[in-house]
């Protein structure tokens, strides 16, 4: 970090991704590696920040682990992809995870995963390569049509 002038590293999860584990997978997987990074993230605060993994296999837990990621851990941002499975982002059982996102304003980076014929891209490639995060400030009923409208 120091040879290239990075004083804070944000850290996230990154494989194993939880989106394609069976739900009760996904919850404990995602809590083990949310303490873990909050692990080395206060071994040394200064240097490293994280992004929360959200179990979005398990729709109802996601906004709670979330909020614990938030209040107990620190973390000061989200880390979601594009698809759970074969479900897009925008699909209608993840309203209760954007709006929680949106009342505690939290930072939240998208990643787009590659399509599948089971499942429309929600976020063309040339959005990615320059957008690929954005805050879910405004509101969870805008967050919709802003996935949606790139279908």
């Amino acid at each position: 970090m120091d040879t290239q002038g990075a004083d804070t590293q944000v850290l996230s999860l990154t494989i194993p991704r939880v989106q394609n584990l069976a739900p009760a997978d996904a919850v404990t997987v995602t809590r083990e590696a949310n303490d873990a990074l909050a692990e080395i993230v206060n071994h040394n605060p200064a240097r490293f920040q994280a992004f929360a993994a959200i179990p979005t296999p398990e729709p109802d837990s996601a906004g709670e682990e979330l909020r614990r990621a938030v209040a107990r851990l620190g973390f000061r941002g989200a880390m979601l992809y594009g698809r759970t499975g074969t479900t897009n982002a925008d699909d209608r059982r993840f309203d209760g995870l954007y709006a929680t996102a949106d009342f505690i304003r939290l930072f939240t980076c998208i990643r787009k995963r590659p399509s599948r014929r089971s499942a429309r891209p929600i976020i063309p490639d040339t959005a990615t390569r320059s957008m690929p995060c954005w805050r879910t400030s405004v509101s969870a009923g805008i967050t919709r049509p802003a996935f949606s409208c790139c279908a």
